[in-house]
């Protein structure tokens, strides 16, 4: 599905006809994951502050490890509601951003951002990153926050990324670590687990933590042709007012977190909350939350 948004594109002649189809798993996959994204686009707009506030340190990270020109011309890939993708474009005098995402719920969301700040050089695109409809060599930048460890197949993706790339292009990513170090959502997530059967994803299958063992997303960009300039750690936090305040956000944002729910009876939920409470107040006492985050940032050239 290709479905330009805001802004405008220039015309493709690039057919994704031409790409290896993706195999039933992987697109089924894709299309829930559409589906989880648009359901919720609602409530990320809601919380955005709140989970920019969190991911800000990744993009600001990934600005400092690429050479902008202002006359770039970006693709920001997984944009959701629009970021890095919109900081970049306020960096620009002369370039152009496009933000791609397969959920036109969330991107939905990127445009009225982008149109509130009277930005006039973003658009976008709904678009898979496994067959990007978009021209070869179209692209000084590409970047992609805290999005590849949900794409299906993730050769493809570094593959397309390459493609639309310019000779010398450079791309930067970043990605969760493990979750050990991300309490955030790692602490919710063990003790819904204690009480309901969740099986584990297989290795490699999409999630969160897919790429804690950052070597399979290296090999991946590497055979797709990028030299790998920057390898290092990001260290963020998830704020919240209370934990109240964190339930309210995490079981209206967290797909994971609602999925597991809805399948719960009352008195469990009520006993997850009530567990999870008693952990943050151990961990990090009572009254506001500051929640370690960590994610890992890798810069490449084509």
């Amino acid at each position: 599905m290709i479905l330009p948004l805001s802004g405008n594109l220039i015309p493709s002649t690039h057919s994704t006809e031409n790409l290896p189809a993706m195999n039933d798993s992987a697109t089924s996959i894709r299309d829930k994951q559409r589906d989880s994204w648009n359901q919720f686009a609602s409530g990320w707009e809601k919380w955005d502050a709140r989970t920019m506030g969190l991911l800000q340190p990744m993009g600001e990270a990934m600005l400092r490890s690429i050479d902008l020109k202002p006359d770039a011309t970006v693709l920001d890939i997984a944009s959701g509601t629009g970021e890095p993708g919109i900081s970049i474009a306020k960096l620009l005098t002369r370039g152009r951003v496009t933000g791609t995402d397969l959920s036109e719920g969330m991107l939905q969301v990127a445009s009225k951002k982008a149109k509130a700040m009277g930005l006039e050089n973003f658009d976008t695109l709904v678009a898979d990153a496994c067959q990007l409809p978009l021209d070869d060599d179209s692209f000084d930048l590409v970047t992609c926050r805290m999005g590849l460890m949900f794409v299906p197949d993730v050769d493809a993706a570094t593959r397309e990324m390459t493609r639309v790339l310019k000779e010398g292009g450079s791309m930067t990513t970043t990605v969760w670590t493990v979750p050990q170090n991300n309490l955030w959502v790692s602490l919710l997530m063990s003790i819904i687990k204690k009480h309901l059967d969740i099986p584990p994803p297989a290795p490699g299958d999409p999630g969160l933590f897919r790429f804690g063992d950052p070597s399979s997303l290296i090999k991946s960009m590497e055979d797709a042709g990028f030299t790998i300039v920057t390898n290092e750690i990001v260290n963020s936090e998830f704020d919240a007012e209370s934990k109240e305040d964190y339930w309210t956000m995490m079981t209206e944002v967290a797909a994971p977190v609602v999925s597991a729910l809805s399948a719960a009876s009352d008195d469990t939920v009520l006993q997850i909350r009530q567990e999870l409470f008693s952990v943050f107040d151990e961990k990090f006492g009572s009254g506001e939350l500051r929640i370690p985050a960590e994610a890992r940032l890798i810069t490449a050239t084509a």
